[in-house]
């Protein structure tokens, strides 16, 4: 098969490929491993790929399999097993099987610097989410946590959480 435009840039052996003004991707052996069939792509990240088609996104693998419905308007790559979501309704997060992690959605998401844990705001309350325990590990309101200047960075010792400041640090 011949493509329109054939990327420069190969990662997880999956390059990016054009044909009209559709996207995909072909595998080393340039058979293709994701259809041409996306208006929009970005390169795989580790082993998930950001699609497109009439301006709503979602993720295939590296086989091309789509794991969500490609329902949001924006995405971000997988990191630690989870990817930042949003559509009109808000941001979530999605796991790697397309699952969001709360049938909720929140005003904000920040990563936090540690990977771990994920700090998820909404309504002027703030909830902590554990990336490492797939749950959320507390319901109390941390105040006034988001802001310009001060991140924070979670902390697990026995069991327990505590959040430091660290103003160095930004989302």
């Amino acid at each position: 098969m011949e493509f329109d435009f054939i990327s420069s840039y190969t990662n997880f052996n999956r390059t990016a490929v054009k044909k009209g003004d559709k996207w995909g991707f072909i595998d080393k052996n340039s058979e293709i491993a994701v259809p041409i069939i996306y208006d929009s792509i970005k390169n795989f990240q580790n082993g998930f790929a950001e699609v497109c088609i009439n301006h709503k996104w979602g993720f295939v693998d590296l086989n091309g399999t789509p794991i969500c419905e490609l329902k949001y308007s924006q995405v971000y790559p997988f990191d630690n097993g989870y990817a930042i979501v949003y559509n009109t309704s808000g941001y979530n997060l999605i796991n790697q099987n397309g699952k969001e992690i709360s049938k909720r959605y929140f005003s904000s998401i920040c990563k936090l610097r540690n990977g771990d844990f994920c700090l998820v705001d909404k309504s002027n309350k703030t909830y902590l989410f554990s990336v490492k325990a797939h749950k959320f590990i507390t319901r109390e309101i941390v105040d006034n946590i988001l802001n310009e200047k001060d991140f924070y960075e979670c902390y697990e010792a026995n069991g327990s959480y505590s959040i430091k400041s660290n103003s160095s640090y930004t989302c």
